[in-house]
């Protein structure tokens, strides 16, 4: 809930990035979860015992996004896209896809709508389709 204050609703949206911050330390500090406000996460995220994820600043993802603890959604800038004149170097993530315990998505990687991505897992590769999920 405090990432959708800071982001999407209300501070970074109309400029006020010091105080979107501050709700994003305060969110790190008391339930420790990073999630970036810069992050462009879709409605509809769930976090499912949020203990330990981090979510990085330039991370995309669509609706129904739901994570579970210690994920890890970053980027890695050595290995950079271009996409609309712009550099990608954070996971794009589609439409209802979940995100199991300790996962881990690094990179400028793709993940198709409705994949799930098991426990323990590291992706650093596209997932394109659903029916090559990672379960």
């Amino acid at each position: 809930m405090l990432y959708f204050f800071a982001h999407p609703i209300f501070f970074y949206r109309i400029k006020l990035r010091p105080i979107a911050k501050i709700v994003w330390y305060i969110n790190r500090l008391f339930f420790h979860v990073d999630i970036d406000y810069r992050a462009d996460i879709g409605g509809g995220f769930v976090l499912v015992h949020g203990l330990g994820v981090v979510i990085g600043r330039g991370v995309t993802a669509g609706t129904g996004l739901k994570i579970y603890q210690g994920v890890t959604l970053g980027g890695n800038q050595g290995r950079c896209i271009e996409k609309d004149g712009r550099k990608i170097w954070m996971p794009i993530i589609g439409n209802n896809v979940t995100v199991y315990t300790d996962a881990k998505v690094f990179g400028p990687v793709r993940i198709a709508d409705g994949v799930k991505i098991k426990a323990n897992e590291i992706v650093t590769k596209d997932i394109l389709h659903e029916e090559n999920n990672a379960k």
